[in-house]
């Protein structure tokens, strides 16, 4: 007897609890692991267009950087000193790739990023972009081997790095990105 209510009250319980959906959760402090692409609003907030969880995407374990030469660019890259978590920020760049490294087309005032542990690599587009996997590991090799490996940091490309205007980077999970107060 005792057993059964129990399980009945347990039910109960678990039928009324329900889930938030992605749309209504604010901060990138509050979502899950995973890749989001979103459109900024003109009030600061986000909606989710797309989003992916590491699960369905394969990834795997590889080095960050790439071994490439630095060439001569009409891009900033911005170096800011916080020493990331090196398999979060390896799992978040491949999940960024995952997420927009097919061809994707990026308008004016989306961001695609990839929140892994303590680690968000992003992608801002100010104007209207095609993303590739290419432009991804181009840009965030630069910061690499301009900041260090597992640096914080980006890099800005304005006509440059085969954008238009958009600023693609690895942060500590909650800090701004983006925009002024933007946290996903």
């Amino acid at each position: 007897m005792y057993l059964q209510s129990v399980a009945t009250a347990i039910l109960l319980l678990a039928t009324s609890i329900s889930a938030v959906p992605l749309e209504e959760t604010t901060t990138l402090l509050d979502r899950p692991d995973g890749g989001y692409a979103t459109q900024h609003n003109d009030d600061g907030t986000d909606t989710v267009l797309k989003f992916m969880s590491l699960a369905d995407m394969n990834l795997t374990e590889i080095s960050p950087v790439v071994e490439r030469s630095l060439e001569t660019r009409s891009s900033k890259t911005v170096c800011e000193g916080l020493v990331l978590d090196r398999t979060n920020l390896i799992q978040a760049w491949q999940c960024l790739q995952n997420l927009l490294g097919g061809g994707f087309v990026f308008g004016k005032g989306q961001v695609g990023y990839c929140k892994v542990g303590t680690v968000v690599v992003y992608a801002c587009n100010y104007a209207s972009n095609t993303v590739s996997r290419d432009t991804i590991q181009n840009a965030l090799s630069t910061v690499s081997l301009n900041c260090g490996d597992l640096t914080s940091g980006y890099q800005r490309c304005q006509g440059s790095c085969g954008l238009v205007d958009s600023t693609i980077g690895r942060k500590n999970n909650g800090a701004d990105f983006c925009y002024d107060g933007y946290k996903g």
